[in-house]
């Protein structure tokens, strides 16, 4: 697998075309922050870096409400992860 696509749905994700359990609540709760964050869809590619990786899962990790703007309607921020990694809106 040369990469991995994750799509967003306000309650569930849809991880390379299946539908995860909306109640899991890990799993929901991730697609609400994806979802409040403007963010359709991640795309991870073979050779993500371990730091890209770390400062992507940390810009998600705020509230999207406390921040200045939700990270999917940051382009500058998202072009600054690198080509391994994707936010779609």
């Amino acid at each position: 697998m040369e990469s991995l696509s994750i799509g967003v749905a306000r309650r569930q994700l849809i991880i390379e075309g299946v539908a995860t359990d909306p109640l899991n609540p890990v799993l929901k709760e991730l697609a609400q922050r994806l979802h409040k964050h403007h963010v359709g869809a991640l795309k991870f590619v073979r050779g993500i870096g371990r730091d890209e990786l770390a400062e992507a899962l940390a810009a998600l990790a705020l509230d999207p409400i406390r921040t200045e703007k939700p990270i999917g309607h940051d382009l500058e921020r998202v072009a600054s992860f690198g080509s391994t990694f994707g936010f779609f809106r």
